[in-house]
C-alpha cells in the first residue's frame, strides 16, 4: 500500500512540473488580448507579470523540491543499509527529476516576446523594444544557469518598460506644449518697463521659480495652478507709478512733521514765533500742492533756509554784542601798523589786507569767528616788508649776486695755476663783499676784483706767447761732512737742491749758430748759467732764485727774424710747488 502512494506521489509531481514549463497563453487568450485597449494595457501587463512571476515561483520551487529529493534519496539510501532490517517501513526515496535548461531558455524567450504589445507603441519605438528584445535573447542563449535567464528576463522587463507607448508619447508631447504655453504666458503677462530696477528683478524671480516648478511639473493641471498662483504673486508687485504716489504720499507726510518739528519755538521771542508759524504755513500748502518728491524736498529744504534766518532770542542778544566785536576788530586792524614805515607799494598791499579783512569781519557770525579774522590779519600784515627790511633784502641780494658772477668769471675763464690765483682773489672778495654795508660798497668791491680776475685772465692768455717750457725738479748734492777721519771727511750729508729744465716749444724755430753751440742765454736773477743750454743748468741750485731770463733769436725761413728776450718770475702754488710765470717779452 505505502508502494502505491509513493507512486502517486511521483505520478503528481511529474505532470505538475510539465504543466509549469507548458505554454500559459492560450489562442483564446491571444485573441483576447489584441482586443484589449491601450488604457487597459497595464493592467493586463501586471497580470501577466504576476501570472509569469507565480510560474517562476513554481519552477523555482520544482528545481529545489527535486534537489531536496535527491538529497533526501541519498539520505534514505544509507539509512536503508545501515538499518534496513531494523525498520521496514522507511519509505523508498524519490527518483531524480532531469531539468531542461533550453526549454527554461525557450520559455523565458516566448515570455519576453509576449511581454509588449506592440501596436501600442510608434514605429521607432517597436525598432527599439524589438532591439532590446534580439539583445536578452543572445544573451539568453548564452546563459548557462536558471538564475542567469531569470536576471536577463527581469533586466529586460524593466528596460522594455522604460520604452513609451504612443498614449504616454502623446500625453508628454501635450504637457510640454503646455508648459511652454504657460511660460510663454507668465513672460508676457506684465510689461516690465513700467516697473522700477529693483521689481523687475523680483518680477524675473518669479518668473524664474515659477518655470523651474512648470519644468517639474506632471500634470496640465498642476501647470495650470503653477499659472495661476504665479500670476497672482506678480499682482502684488507695484508698478512704478504706485511706487511714486505711495512716496509721494509719505515723502508729504514726512516733510510736513519735519518743519514742524525743526524748531523749537520756546527759544525765540513772540514775533519771531508768529513769523516761524506762517512760514511753515506756507511751507505745508506748497507740499500738498507738489506732484514730485524733488518738489517736496525743494521746499522743505528752502523752508528751513527761511527758518534758520529766523533769529533766537540769544541770538538777538549776542546781535548787539556781535556789532561792537566787529567795530572793535576793525578800528584795531586799522591802527595796527604805522604806514610811514614802507615804501608806497608796501602801504597799497596792506590797504588791501585790511580792506579784506573788514569784508569778512562784517559777514562773521561769533565773535570767535572775528578774532579768528583779526589775528589771521595780524599775521598777513606782519609779513608785509617795511622799507628797512626791504632795504636789508636787496643788499643781501646784490652780495650774493656779486659773489656769484665773480665765481662764475672764474670757472670760466682761469684754470690751472691761474685758477688758483683767481681762488685766492674770489676769497678775499667774498669776505670784503659780506662786510659791505650798503649795494653801493658791494657794487665798488665787485668792480675791484672783477678786475683782478681779469688781469689774471690776460696773464694767463700772455703765457701763450712764451716760446719756452720751464718745469722744476731736484738733484742730487753733497752737504754738511758727517764723518770725518783723521781730518778729512769721509761720508757727506746728501741734500736734494731744487733746479729746473728749459725747452723750447714744439713750434719755436730757434736759431743755433753752430751745430755744437745752442744760441739760447739763460740768466738766473741776471746772472747768465753756463753754457750751453741743456747740458750742467739741471745741476744748478734755483732755491734763491726769482727771476729767469732767456735770450734767444727767431730763425725764419732763410734768414734771423730777430733777437728776444723772455723773462719769468717763479711762482708758488697752493701746494709749494714752483712755476713760472711770462712777465715780459721783447724784442732787441
Amino acid at each position: 500500500m505505502k508502494k502505491k502512494i509513493i507512486g502517486i506521489a511521483v505520478f503528481l509531481f511529474a505532470a505538475l512540473f510539465m504543466f509549469t514549463f507548458a505554454n500559459p497563453a492560450s489562442e483564446t487568450e491571444e485573441k483576447m488580448d489584441n482586443n484589449i485597449t491601450t488604457n487597459d494595457k497595464k493592467n493586463v501587463e501586471e497580470n501577466k507579470n504576476t501570472e509569469i512571476k507565480t510560474e517562476e515561483k513554481v519552477e523555482n520551487q520544482t528545481v529545489n523540491n527535486n534537489l531536496r529529493r535527491v538529497n533526501v534519496s541519498n539520505k534514505v539510501n544509507t539509512i536503508n543499509n545501515v538499518k534496513k532490517e531494523e525498520n521496514s517501513n522507511v519509505l523508498e526515496p524519490f527518483a531524480p527529476v532531469v531539468i531542461d535548461l533550453d526549454t527554461v531558455k525557450k520559455n523565458a524567450i516566448k515570455e519576453l516576446e509576449n511581454y509588449l504589445d506592440k501596436e501600442n507603441y510608434r514605429e521607432n519605438e517597436q525598432k527599439e523594444i524589438d532591439k532590446i528584445i534580439d539583445d536578452a535573447k543572445e544573451k539568453i542563449d548564452n546563459a548557462t544557469t536558471i538564475e542567469e535567464i531569470n536576471k536577463i528576463k527581469e533586466d529586460t522587463k524593466q528596460e522594455l518598460d522604460n520604452v513609451k507607448t504612443n498614449e504616454e508619447l502623446t500625453k508628454a508631447e501635450e504637457l510640454e506644449k503646455a508648459k511652454e504655453e504657460a511660460k510663454k504666458e507668465l513672460e508676457n503677462y506684465l510689461d516690465k518697463e513700467n516697473y522700477r530696477e529693483n521689481e523687475q528683478k523680483e518680477i524675473d524671480k518669479i518668473i524664474e521659480e515659477a518655470k523651474e516648478k512648470i519644468d517639474n511639473a506632471t500634470t496640465i493641471e498642476e501647470i495650470n495652478k503653477i499659472k495661476e498662483d504665479t500670476k497672482q504673486e506678480l499682482d502684488k508687485v507695484k508698478t512704478d507709478k504706485e511706487l511714486t504716489q505711495e512716496e509721494l504720499e509719505k515723502a508729504k507726510e514726512e516733510a510736513k512733521n519735519e518743519l514742524e518739528n525743526y524748531l523749537d519755538k520756546e527759544n525765540y521771542r513772540e514775533n519771531e514765533q508768529k513769523e516761524i508759524d506762517k512760514i511753515i504755513d506756507d511751507a505745508k500748502e506748497k507740499i500738498d500742492n507738489a506732484t514730485t518728491i524733488e518738489e517736496i524736498n525743494k521746499i522743505k529744504e528752502d523752508t528751513k533756509q527761511e527758518l534758520d534766518n529766523v533769529k533766537t532770542n540769544e541770538e538777538l542778544t549776542k546781535a548787539e554784542e556781535l556789532e561792537k566785536a566787529k567795530e572793535e576788530a576793525k578800528n584795531e586792524l586799522e591802527n595796527y601798523l604805522d604806514k610811514e614805515n614802507y615804501r608806497e607799494n608796501e602801504q597799497k598791499e596792506i590797504d588791501k589786507i585790511i580792506d579784506d579783512a573788514k569784508e569778512k569781519i562784517d559777514n562773521a557770525t561769533t565773535i570767535e569767528e572775528i578774532n579768528k579774522i583779526k589775528e589771521d590779519t595780524k599775521q598777513e600784515l606782519d609779513k608785509v616788508k617795511t622799507d628797512k627790511e626791504l632795504t636789508q633784502e636787496e643788499l643781501e641780494k646784490a652780495k650774493t649776486e656779486a659773489i656769484a658772477n665773480l665765481k662764475k668769471y672764474r670757472d670760466d675763464n682761469l684754470s690751472g695755476n691761474y685758477f688758483d690765483e683767481g681762488t685766492k682773489v674770489l676769497a678775499e672778495a667774498t669776505t670784503k663783499i659780506n662786510s659791505a654795508t650798503t649795494k653801493e660798497n658791494v657794487t665798488k668791491l665787485y668792480n675791484d676784483y672783477l678786475k683782478q680776475l681779469k688781469e689774471l685772465k690776460e696773464m694767463q692768455d700772455y703765457q701763450k706767447s712764451s716760446k719756452f717750457n720751464i718745469t722744476f725738479g731736484q738733484y742730487e748734492t753733497n752737504g754738511a761732512c758727517v764723518k770725518k777721519i783723521a781730518g778729512v771727511c769721509v761720508k757727506h750729508e746728501k741734500v736734494m737742491k731744487p733746479n729746473a729744465s728749459i725747452s723750447k716749444k714744439n713750434n719755436t724755430k730757434v736759431a743755433l749758430i753752430f751745430p755744437q753751440i745752442h744760441n739760447v742765454t739763460i740768466k738766473y736773477d741776471g746772472k747768465v748759467v753756463e753754457m750751453p743750454l741743456y747740458s750742467n743748468i739741471k745741476h744748478t741750485d734755483i732755491s734763491n732764485v726769482k727771476y729767469i731770463t732767456l735770450e734767444y733769436m727767431i730763425l725764419g725761413d732763410k734768414i734771423f727774424c730777430g733777437s728776444y728776450v723772455e723773462t719769468y718770475e717763479i711762482k708758488f702754488d697752493v701746494n709749494g710747488n714752483r712755476y713760472v710765470q711770462l712777465i715780459s717779452s721783447v724784442k732787441k
